[in-house]
């Protein structure tokens, strides 16, 4: 992330320019489009139906859908493409240079329901500016060599919340058999802002005990709450879910994300692949976190993308073990597995959840039908002119669907109407936060 007094400058000189570009995109690729929209999993009982979306096309259903930006004056010396999410360009800023003779470029790793605003700098002269709306819910990541990296934010929760983007990522490895360049890990420690590693590879698995992104190792006691835990293994059968070594494994991962949250720092875990490792502990966040069965089931069979392996027979039985545990609910049985049977502090739990669940309401980039940048009586207009195909125009066209139920109607005005109205949400200050003491596991 970067913040310089350029960027302002330059986007002042695009006032002038057309800023007429809006680009809508899907972030999800159609595989996985379909495959969360089209299945459904009630229990166990079901049977996996995973493999019959995982055919080509994409070619690669485990990366994100771009959004694909024409570059005019490609012939320039210099290009850049520079993005924020507030039109001022005043925070959260992220340059990419682009190559000479560059027709379109890319923009990967979009957060969905967004609306991003965009500039392109030719020789330092502003050619062309617009917005991005961003649809979809699952946030794959695209990183050059590396493969099956998601955000795990973006999953609704039984109590009408969902899971934050941009705090935890799931993964594979970025070093040993299966290793990035220098520029990869740019894409991760510069553009998601990944600063803590969790490395749950065994002791056989090549490259184990070596960050990739160079993070010191984790010394546990340490009070600074080095970047970097190397775990030795983690759980990945049944057994292991009533093994106390595993368990404690858990405990100490799990204590980890959260002593580096107070540090405000966002954290990659991952296995060799990211699938029975990485799989195993998602499913014991989400579960804590309160998205429900078939939502935990299709995180992890989104691996099956990738490696054609994971399916939801493996992880039913780590959920139905859970299920036997004390609780009324499901979130309740998650929470008795990691405060009674791994130890972890009931304090962290709660920590956990308040740094990662936010309200599960419409966004502003949801409800933008015009794209102008608010939320108002001229996008009900828009809807009107498009339920009644008078001077609908094709923006609007394309956003009406605002509750994404397949029909443009009085329901997606409602929607309108229901954010307009929406107050925000209170969020916790830096002080009210950092009141909960980690958890420190001795050494």
């Amino acid at each position: 992330m970067k913040q310089f007094f350029p960027v302002l400058f330059a986007f002042a000189l695009c006032a002038s320019a057309q800023i007429g570009n809006i680009i809508t995109v899907n972030v999800e690729n159609d595989a996985v489009t379909r495959f969360l929209q089209e299945v459904t999993y009630t229990s166990s009982e079901d049977s996996s139906q995973v493999a019959a979306y995982n055919v080509a096309p994409p070619e690669r259903r485990d990366i994100p859908q771009p959004a694909v930006i024409a570059i005019p004056d490609n012939d320039a010396d210099s290009l850049l493409l520079t993005y924020a999410e507030n039109a001022d360009f005043s925070e959260g800023v992220h340059t990419k240079v682009i190559a000479k003779g560059t027709n379109e470029y890319e923009l990967y790793n979009l957060i969905p329901q967004r609306v991003y605003y965009y500039m392109i700098e030719a020789d330092g002269e502003c050619v062309a500016s617009g917005k991005i709306h961003t649809k979809g819910q699952v946030r794959m990541i695209y990183v050059p060599g590396a493969n099956n990296i998601r955000d795990l934010g973006g999953w609704p929760t039984t109590d009408g919340r969902r899971i934050k983007y941009g705090k935890l990522f799931r993964g594979s490895e970025l070093n040993g058999n299966h290793s990035v360049d220098s520029a990869s890990l740019a894409i991760l420690t510069e553009d998601l802002e990944i600063q803590a590693e969790i490395d749950m590879r065994a002791t056989y698995n090549v490259g184990n005990g070596e960050s990739a992104f160079g993070f010191k190792s984790n010394m546990w006691g340490n009070s600074s709450y080095p970047p970097y835990y190397y775990t030795r293994n983690s759980g990945q059968i049944p057994d292991h879910l009533q093994n106390k070594t595993y368990k404690l494994k858990w405990k100490r991962e799990f204590d980890f994300i959260i002593q580096n949250f107070v540090k405000e720092r966002n954290v990659y875990f991952h296995c060799v692949s990211g699938a029975d490792r990485t799989g195993y502990f998602s499913l014991l966040l989400e579960g804590l976190l309160g998205v429900d069965y078939e939502n935990m089931i299709k995180d992890y069979e989104l691996t099956y993308f990738y490696n054609s392996y994971n399916k939801k027979e493996i992880i039913d039985t780590l959920y139905n073990y859970i299920m036997t545990l004390e609780g009324d609910t499901q979130q309740e049985k998650f929470n008795s597995f990691l405060v009674d049977s791994c130890n972890v502090a009931q304090a962290n739990v709660d920590y956990f959840r308040r740094m990662m669940l936010e309200e599960y309401d419409l966004t502003d980039a949801d409800a933008d039908v015009n794209l102008d940048g608010a939320v108002d009586v001229a996008d009900i207009g828009c809807i009107i002119d498009v339920m009644t195909g008078v001077g609908a125009d094709p923006v609007s066209a394309r956003n009406a669907d605002v509750n994404l139920d397949g029909a443009v109607d009085v329901a997606d005005i409602g929607s309108v109407i229901d954010v307009m109205a929406t107050t925000a949400r209170k969020i916790r200050d830096k002080t009210e936060y950092q009141e909960v003491t980690p958890y420190e596991e001795e050494n």
